[in-house]
């Protein structure tokens, strides 16, 4: 039986933290909806929402955080959208479409002062 190999290029990181997603549309009325970061890469983010984006998907994120009003403000495209049983809510993949060195610099920085906001007696990543 053959190993599955994990492709991903930087580590994921638990960052459980607010964030707003807006769809990436010719139309200058598009609605900001809130949803909620899961974990976290210099390549991506996994969030949970209430609203469906399908794949391929352009949106623009802005993550919050306790310390910043806006954390980080980048572009992601959605890559993969996963459906929780019998609710109408999402598990969704969305990968960074600036990926960089500044933008890493940016989620290393968040997730440092996560990790110093949050005791690790009551902080779980599931």
């Amino acid at each position: 039986m053959k190993e599955l190999i994990d492709r991903r290029i930087y580590e994921r990181t638990c960052l459980e933290t607010s964030v707003q997603i807006k769809e990436k549309s010719i139309a200058k009325t598009q609605l900001t909806k809130n949803s909620f970061c899961k974990n976290i890469s210099g390549a991506g983010i996994a969030i949970v929402s209430f609203n469906f984006y399908p794949v391929f998907h352009k949106v623009q994120i802005c993550l919050f955080h306790l310390s910043y009003i806006c954390a980080l403000r980048t572009m992601g495209e959605v890559v993969w959208v996963e459906q929780f049983p019998y609710q109408r809510k999402y598990r969704i993949g969305i990968k960074f479409l600036e990926a960089g060195k500044n933008l890493s610099t940016q989620i290393e920085k968040i997730v440092s002062q996560n990790m110093q906001d949050v005791s690790p007696l009551n902080y779980i990543c599931l």
